[in-house]
């Protein structure tokens, strides 16, 4: 009986481990995903100021372009947390097929 209930406490905790590492990689999915399109929005929003300066600059183009990267930003930031329960549950479907089976067969009698 003992070895039994090390059996269960083992895949129990087995099973644990597996869980938080996939909630870890998820949220690194999500985080990551969340610094590149940051960076990216920054950086096309950031360059469209600098045009400002320069001058003959067409300030509706140039609102319009601003308008087109906010979109595509706030685009990608609505797909992240879609993106970080796939990658949740991809990581728990390819974590059950591995290791032993969790009931053993019973032999007909």
């Amino acid at each position: 009986m003992q070895k039994k209930t090390s059996q269960d406490v083992r895949a129990v905790m087995v099973e644990t481990a597996k869980m938080q590492l996939a909630t870890l990689n998820a949220g690194i999915e999500f985080w990551s995903g969340w610094v590149e399109s940051a960076g990216k929005f920054a950086q096309d929003v950031n360059k469209q100021l600098s045009v400002l300066t320069e001058a003959n600059t067409n300030a509706d183009e140039l609102v319009s372009r601003i308008t087109d990267s906010s979109r595509k930003y706030l685009t990608t930031m609505s797909e992240l947390p879609d993106k970080a329960v796939a990658r949740f549950k991809a990581e728990l479907k390819s974590e059950r097929g591995k290791g032993p089976a969790r009931r053993a067969a019973r032999a007909k009698e």
